[in-house]
């Protein structure tokens, strides 16, 4: 019961919370702009069409032509989506902390392990409302403005949809566990920016390469920011899995430290 009504009122503080909405329309006006970006480059005589690709960053354009929904969204949508909304929920998450209403909280019956279980279900709304903007706005933008513009079978968006919405579960977990362990929103932020850009990857890569185990990158968190998402093949199946066992390590996780923290 306590649990319930725990997710309730953060939902619902979710809602009423102007930071919030404020953050989707940043979001909002950073994905359109990209898009007009990416528009007035394809249609310079200078652009080449490279192909798909993906490198660590954020893109305002990118050297391929955009013409499917599901390639609009994973371009300029997962990452920046992660990143605003992230930074959003990191303020969320530590208000608690730095206003000390999570002594409140934290005395009930089952109270600790509540506060984490209600958190990654405002992560799980959060990523929903970002990823369905996402794939409406695209839809709108790609229809009116790219000329054979291809809206991906239902199963190939359901298979992405699912696959980003899991990842950044995951990605807003580690926060919850950052901001669990430190009470302040600068680690989370920083290591957000990381690897929402896929900035964090090539250093992961260099460690791996140096210790021979070049293998493990395709383990980390990281990886799947910096990686185009296929939706079918073995990587489907790769990041399904691995994003879950995020989102289960990071809160158990943080549920350890919240049970062993005196507040």
């Amino acid at each position: 019961m306590i649990m319930l009504n725990m997710i309730k009122a953060e939902t619902k503080r979710l809602i009423k919370s102007k930071g919030f909405w404020i953050s989707v329309l940043i979001y909002i006006l950073v994905f359109i702009t990209c898009f007009y970006m990416q528009l007035s480059a394809e249609q310079s005589t200078s652009f080449v069409d490279e192909g798909i690709s993906k490198e660590p960053g954020f893109y305002i354009s990118v050297d391929a032509s955009i013409k499917s929904l599901n390639q609009l969204v994973q371009t300029f949508g997962f990452g920046f989506g992660s990143l605003v909304l992230g930074i959003y929920f990191t303020s969320f998450v530590c208000s608690e902390y730095t206003s000390g209403y999570i002594k409140n909280t934290a005395v009930l019956e089952g109270g600790r392990k509540a506060v984490i279980l209600s958190k990654i279900m405002v992560a799980l709304v959060i990523s929903f409302i970002i990823l369905a903007l996402n794939y409406l706005i695209g839809w709108i933008l790609g229809i009116c403005f790219i000329d054979n513009f291809m809206i991906n079978p239902a199963q190939e968006i359901f298979i992405d949809f699912s696959m980003m919405l899991l990842l950044m579960c995951a990605l807003f977990s580690l926060i919850i566990f950052l901001s669990t362990i430190f009470h302040n929103k600068t680690f989370g932020i920083v290591l957000l920016f990381l690897i929402a850009s896929g900035m964090l990857q090539p250093f992961l890569d260099s460690i791996f390469n140096l210790l021979h185990i070049s293998f493990a990158s395709e383990y980390t968190l990281s990886y799947f920011f910096s990686t185009i998402l296929p939706v079918s093949g073995p990587v489907v199946s790769h990041a399904f899995m691995m994003s879950i066992a995020f989102i289960l390590v990071y809160n158990i996780g943080s549920a350890i430290v919240l049970q062993k923290t005196d507040i």
